[in-house]
């Protein structure tokens, strides 16, 4: 009796250590910038989300769904509409430059270039990030934060704002930053 009670109790101790290793190195998914709106376009929060939605990032896709784009693509040799063409996507919707993205089913491409285009699929930090002493759990559960200091940011704009682009040419890091800068109030 003591001898199986054992087994049992190590078989579902090795479940729930392999579950909760399963779930940590699942695919993190794009949830979207809605997810971020309850939180983020508070004043505590300094209305980021309202910042965001403001912006041309927020426009990004939707500018694919015009004339003007789809003559783009089509000077660029693309055959499909500049909303259709993965290479447009790519730049104008979140995550769609990788290999293999995961969405949550509340995804919509209409968000453009959203909180998680510069922060990360936020499915594995969405929950930690709100709390200081939790900034270390959040970041190594997938949460990017872009510094200025030591380039990273602007690299990470760089990824779409560049010479490939044909429609962002002399890229002005520092110009374009104070733009879209949404750091909490102190």
């Amino acid at each position: 009796m003591k001898k199986s009670l054992l087994v049992m109790t190590l078989a579902a101790a090795f479940v729930a250590v392999t579950a909760f290793t399963s779930m940590e190195n699942a695919e993190q998914k794009y949830l979207g910038s809605a997810s971020c709106k309850a939180c983020h376009n508070t004043d505590k929060q300094g209305k980021q989300f309202a910042k965001w939605a403001e912006s041309a990032h927020a426009n990004a896709f939707k500018t694919l769904q015009k004339p003007e784009a789809d003559a783009i693509a089509q000077k660029a040799g693309h055959k499909t509409k500049a909303a259709e063409t993965a290479e447009c996507i790519a730049c104008h919707v979140t995550g769609k430059d990788e290999k293999a993205p995961q969405y949550d089913a509340k995804f919509t491409n209409d968000e453009g270039v959203g909180c998680e285009s510069c922060h990360g699929a936020a499915s594995g930090y969405k929950t930690l990030h709100m709390k200081p002493e939790n900034k270390d759990k959040a970041v190594a559960a997938g949460m990017l934060i872009p510094k200025v200091e030591g380039g990273a940011a602007e690299k990470q704009c760089k990824q779409c704002h560049n010479s490939k682009s044909p429609t962002s040419k002399n890229f002005k890091f520092d110009e374009m930053w104070k733009k879209i800068a949404h750091p909490r109030p102190a």
